[in-house]
């Protein structure tokens, strides 16, 4: 191969590789002149977020809980009808942070919580639908 043509080869090589499909090859920007003021890029809003459904993350905890959290999951857990939704938001964080419920179950509870990666805003949301599960229906 003719060195011009290796060079030619390699300078598409880099290209190719430095540029993804998702972004733009990086212009040649010239300096500003000392008398050009240069704004900053403007900040890019946030992604919007999906709105949380605390019924669809309760799915999962519905075979050992029960539907109204009713149940004793392995016959061994304080059913969590009977908490409030300041303590169902303490043992959902503990169980993230591993800190929290018997030795028995607290790994199992830990992967359970843990598998869903849950944020704040759905810890939130869940504990507050967990709790009115068992509320009397106002008419």
């Amino acid at each position: 191969m003719k060195p011009a043509a290796a060079l030619l080869s390699a300078l598409l090589s880099c290209a190719v590789i430095a540029c993804s499909p998702n972004e733009q090859p990086v212009q040649q920007q010239t300096p500003a002149s000392q008398n050009e003021i240069v704004a900053p890029a403007p900040a890019s809003a946030p992604a919007p977020t999906k709105p949380v459904d605390p019924v669809a993350l309760y799915q999962p905890c519905i075979t050992c809980h029960g539907d109204k959290g009713e149940k004793q999951a392995f016959d061994s857990s304080r059913p969590l009808s009977t908490m409030s939704e300041e303590e169902i938001v303490h043992a959902l964080k503990g169980y993230q942070q591993g800190n929290y419920g018997s030795s028995e179950w607290k790994e199992t509870m830990k992967l359970m919580v843990g598998m869903h990666d849950f944020n704040e805003e759905e810890i939130l949301a869940l504990a507050h639908y967990i709790a009115s599960l068992n509320q009397p229906a106002t008419q």
